[in-house]
């Protein structure tokens, strides 16, 4: 074809609405709860292979001359519940990798797949999934196989035509998939991606199969790289098949229907791109780059089909004079290598109405990309003929197969960009985004938000810049499509604050990060910091009796009944002062209780804060010693003392002050010291003067450093003292010690000696 206006009978959209309906799935079922794939003889376990196989109750009912296939047998502890044919996933195992370890997984009858992002490798050794979705009429139960939210990847189907066909699935009867990804399989002989044929049983309204928001990709077979669809009603409703590839026919999907059946291809919002076939020699029948039809009619509905390669019809190759329908669609860009009709090739007989769309025109279009959405789609680049191009009436397609109505269809990427962005809508999966569309944040509390990326392009103003409660840049305009279509909002929080939410219509991606927006209609976002807010507490020591009543910033009455911690029921906010104090006490019997770390400033969590109480003073034996390793020190020398402060007592003490005094004054300069115990502070410039806390039996050193000065004397002395506070008593203790040093001197008959 190489005229875009061609226009056929006009006919409704062919769409396959069967009648039988579906039960709406429970809460019942399987689920999931063991990772990987042990053997299925476990008894411990509930794999996915489990649990199909505990879901497996119709196989008896098959009635199509399969009978089952040697599937490793073995439920594990698989707990199934009744009610439906479900198989779900624990959330712990979200995402998480399946290697298929004992071949293939397999099903009949009825069965729903709830993957949670979950992913099945088949190694490259073996086919991932296999179903036979078969039924008699008089069953109560419509039969079918649904997989949701799950990747099928490295499968592999070896071997003739039963064993060689569909690398990451192959299924009979009825298949529902929606949000799947299939990707990276290969069959030996047809359909490496997904292998799917209906039933020839003379139930074939049992048959059909539905594809929403899925990706087929990577896949390769010798027929039928993506999809291969036998006798089935088909359709594709935003999903993407790309980058598939088959040696003889089809390299991203063939759809063959029987006479007297109403098989149908239906494509909406869907891409067909980069599909090939590798031959590219008419002796191997070398057709349909995207899609190969035999005995099929095709309605195509705001797609987009290009950069296919084939021998014959690089992007539909169509036989046998069926129907062909094509909507605000693209078919342009593909290739073949025979040069013939390389987007649209058309067998003798076939009818092909077209409305509002290019078929074999350049579109203008992007690169396959992520555009937004699920699968990668091409963006019409501005300027191209596809913006504003389409059929407004037929741009929004409602759809209802298998039973199941869809709502109405945004366009590919299903992210909220609605047609039309402009005059009208565009043709194509993708609708363009068109307009100037501002963007407004506020901020309440101490933080900034980051908007990225700031507007750049043609008409585009402002940015959002340390956007704050007070002041900052907090609006900007986005224009048209462009690589800013989402916005990135990034939450500062000031020291001492948090970021508790937004709202508008910004949505935390998970609480305390960004948002993200999409800017295709005005936009409005809010976030909201608070300041963080510390609790005060600590530990009672020695409480015998009742009636001690801690206070905090002389209010909020704590009773305190035991040793132990404790912590009072107001938190405070960040950089707030703190003062504990004794408000009564203890009376029964009566005690003397003492505060130590009572006073400071709550920018952490305060649990330090300690309540000493005796009848009496408290018991410690407490001990210093400093020494620098040296017995003379020279002008320029720079000796560290080190200071060991040890308690040798049963009881923790607290607060004890520790105190360094050069003699001679000035004697030592640039003092710095550092603590390794708990000392507050832990560090300092100058003399020695810090408060420690010392466990019984334990011990804290300060290092003391310096550089000595030349002075007239005979002896430089660096002293520590201990001071403890009331409640101690300590009468066998070392409080005070010194290390001495030798001051060298030059007597007057010019020899060295020491004064």
């Amino acid at each position: 074809m190489s005229t875009p206006s061609f226009r056929g009978p006009r006919r409704s959209a062919l769409f396959v609405a069967l009648a039988c309906s579906f039960a709406t799935h429970a809460a019942h079922g399987v689920v999931v709860t063991s990772p990987g794939d042990t053997n299925p003889a476990r008894t411990d376990t509930c794999t996915l292979r489990q649990a199909m196989n505990a879901v497996n109750v119709f196989t008896s009912n098959l009635g199509i001359g399969f009978s089952p296939l040697p599937w490793p047998a073995g439920n594990g502890n698989c707990n199934y519940q009744g009610g439906d044919e479900s198989v779900q996933f624990d959330p712990a195992l979200a995402g998480s990798v399946i290697h298929l370890a004992y071949g293939e997984l397999g099903g009949f009858g009825r069965m729903s797949i709830e993957g949670r992002g979950v992913i099945v490798d088949g190694g490259g050794t073996s086919r991932v999934m296999r179903f036979i979705a078969a039924g008699h009429p008089f069953l109560d139960v419509v039969p079918f196989f649904e997989l949701t939210d799950i990747t099928l990847r490295n499968g592999h189907a070896g071997g003739n035509y039963a064993a060689g066909a569909g690398g990451g699935l192959v299924a009979f009867g009825r298949l529902i998939l929606s949000r799947v990804n299939i990707v990276d399989n290969h069959a030996d002989v047809d359909g490496g991606g997904i292998h799917m044929q209906g039933l020839n049983n003379g139930y074939q309204f049992l048959n059909g199969m539905w594809l929403d928001n899925c990706t087929i990709s990577g896949n390769s077979a010798e027929r039928a790289g993506g999809i291969e669809s036998f006798y089935t009603p088909t359709l594709l409703n935003r999903t993407t098949i790309s980058g598939n590839s088959a040696r003889a026919a089809a390299g991203g999907l063939e759809i063959m229907g029987r006479p007297g059946e109403n098989t149908t291809l239906t494509l909406v919002h869907s891409t067909i791109s980069g599909n090939t076939t590798t031959l590219l020699s008419p002796i191997y029948q070398d057709y349909g780059g995207g899609i190969l039809e035999f005995q099929t009619a095709i309605d195509i509905e705001q797609s987009t089909i290009t950069g296919n390669t084939s021998y014959f019809g690089g992007g539909i190759a169509a036989f046998d004079g069926n129907p062909i329908t094509v909507r605000n669609s693209i078919i342009s860009g593909n290739t073949a290598t025979s040069a013939v009709d390389p987007d649209l090739s058309l067998g003798a007989g076939s009818q092909a109405g077209i409305w509002n769309s290019l078929i074999s025109v350049p579109a203008l279009l992007g690169p396959l990309a992520d555009n937004g959405g699920r699968g990668f789609t091409h963006l019409p680049l501005a300027g191209s003929p596809a913006i504003d191009g389409a059929d407004d009436a037929h741009c929004v397609v409602n759809v209802n197969v298998l039973g199941y109505p869809l709502p109405s269809t945004i366009d590919a990427r299903n992210v909220g960009i609605s047609p039309p962005q402009g005059a009208h809508c565009d043709i194509g999966a993708v609708e363009r985004r068109q307009g100037l569309f501002p963007l407004g944040v506020t901020v309440s509390g101490n933080g900034r938000v980051d908007a990225a990326p700031l507007p750049a392009g043609p008409g585009e103003t402002g940015g959002i810049v340390s956007c704050r409660a007070v002041g900052g840049s907090c609006s900007a305009g986005y224009a048209d499509e462009n690589e800013s279509s989402t916005i990135r909002l990034t939450p500062t929080a000031d020291s001492g604050w948090h970021l508790t939410g937004w709202n508008g219509d910004c949505a935390a991606d998970f609480v305390g990060t960004g948002s993200s927006v999409t800017m295709d209609a005005p936009r409005s976002c809010n976030a909201t910091f608070a300041i963080d807010q510390h609790p005060i507490g600590g530990v009672v020591q020695g409480l015998i009796g009742s009636g001690l009543v801690l206070q905090l910033n002389g209010a909020n009455n704590l009773p305190i009944n035991g040793d132990g911690r404790f912590a009072f029921a107001a938190p405070l906010d960040y950089a707030s002062a703190y003062a504990v104090s004794i408000a009564t006490q203890p009376t029964g019997p009566a005690q003397t209780c003492f505060i130590s770390h009572g006073n400071g400033v709550a920018d952490h969590d305060v649990g330090d804060v300690a309540v000493i109480c005796a009848n009496g003073p408290i018991p410690v034996t407490l001990s210093v010693a400093i020494d620098d390793g040296r017995e003379t020190l020279l002008p320029g020398d720079t000796p560290t003392y080190a200071i060991t402060v040890g308690n040798d007592s049963d009881n923790t003490a607290y607060n004890i002050a520790l105190a360094t005094t050069v003699t001679p004054a000035g004697s030592l300069t640039g003092l710095s010291w550092t603590c390794s115990g708990t000392c507050t502070p832990p560090n300092g410039t100058g003399a020695v003067g810090l408060l420690l806390d010392l466990p019984p039996h334990s011990q804290a050193t300060v290092h003391l450093d310096g550089t000595v000065v030349a002075i007239a004397g005979a002896s430089r002395d660096v002293s520590a003292q201990l001071t403890l506070p009331s409640f101690y008593s300590d009468t066998s203790g070392t409080h005070a010690a010194t290390d001495s040093d030798a001051n060298p001197i030059i007597f007057r008959n010019g020899f060295d000696g020491l004064n």
